[in-house]
């Protein structure tokens, strides 16, 4: 259980990373299937998928401290968390995308 929540909580800071270097530097290169001439507002995109990453990170990492401390499996929790928030993240991505016309 220990060891699941510590690689849980090292899940947790990359993505929590990742949402700052969104957020901050705006950099949307890194994203999985960006195509700059798809993309009407990269300022909007990156500040909504490193808020989603940031969310992501701090929800896994408070998951695993609180399995840590209260001893269970969190598993579960981690998955409807990241499935959760990615779907979440997918969503609200098509909005900063130009529509086929």
């Amino acid at each position: 259980m220990k060891v699941a929540n510590i690689i849980f909580a090292i899940v947790g800071i990359f993505n929590l990373l990742i949402g700052i270097l969104l957020y901050k530097y705006n950099m949307v290169e890194m994203l999985a299937g960006y195509d700059k001439n798809k993309i009407i507002d990269k300022e909007g995109l990156a500040k909504w998928t490193g808020v989603n990453f940031i969310l992501m990170g701090l929800a896994i990492i408070v998951i695993s401290v609180i399995g840590l401390v209260l001893n269970f499996n969190t598993i579960l929790f981690f998955i409807i968390t990241v499935v959760g928030l990615c779907v979440r993240m997918i969503i609200g991505n098509k909005k900063y995308e130009k529509t086929r016309n």
